[in-house]
């Protein structure tokens, strides 16, 4: 007997099926793409001594992940983002981490104040969330760096 439930891969936020059929199409004719590149590079360089750098900055490169972003106002990070370059000459700037739930544990974050400035950068936790114990920290100074891991409901810091 064959199974007349519908396969689904990702539904969108409208009740029409064909809207969500020629969606899912799309994803998985994207993915097929994005998955050849990362074939074709693997086959290019297969037996080749590869850093596991230079195999993960190939497989961002062909999937179009940049998880850098620069930031110059106050920003809330989600789990996409992954190096946080800070640049607060203009003035002091918050970072909010996002709430820690099932699908952000283990999530890390670099947070990096990159000015000369007497601007702090100031990262906060949202809720009952906390950093070490305290609802945020503070980075005073250039090039000082926070990297901070979601463990156990709380963000720790490295």
């Amino acid at each position: 007997m064959i199974n007349s439930k519908p396969f689904v891969i990702g539904r969108n936020k409208t009740d029409d099926p064909i809207k969500d059929v020629n969606s899912n199409i799309h994803q998985l004719w994207d993915w097929k793409n994005k998955t050849s590149k990362i074939v074709s590079f693997l086959e290019t360089n297969y037996n080749k001594n590869i850093t596991i750098s230079t195999l993960i900055t190939s497989i961002r490169d062909a999937l179009k992940i940049d998880l850098t972003q620069t930031v110059t106002a106050n920003v809330t990070l989600t789990k996409k983002d992954e190096l946080v370059l800070v640049d607060a000459t203009a003035g002091a700037i918050i970072v909010t981490l996002p709430e820690i739930k099932a699908d952000v544990v283990g999530y890390h974050f670099h947070i990096s104040k990159i000015d000369s400035s007497t601007n702090n950068v100031t990262i906060t936790a949202i809720g009952t969330d906390t950093i070490k114990g305290d609802t945020s920290m503070i980075i005073q100074h250039q090039y000082s760096t926070a990297h901070i891991v979601a463990v156990d409901g709380k963000w720790i810091v490295s």
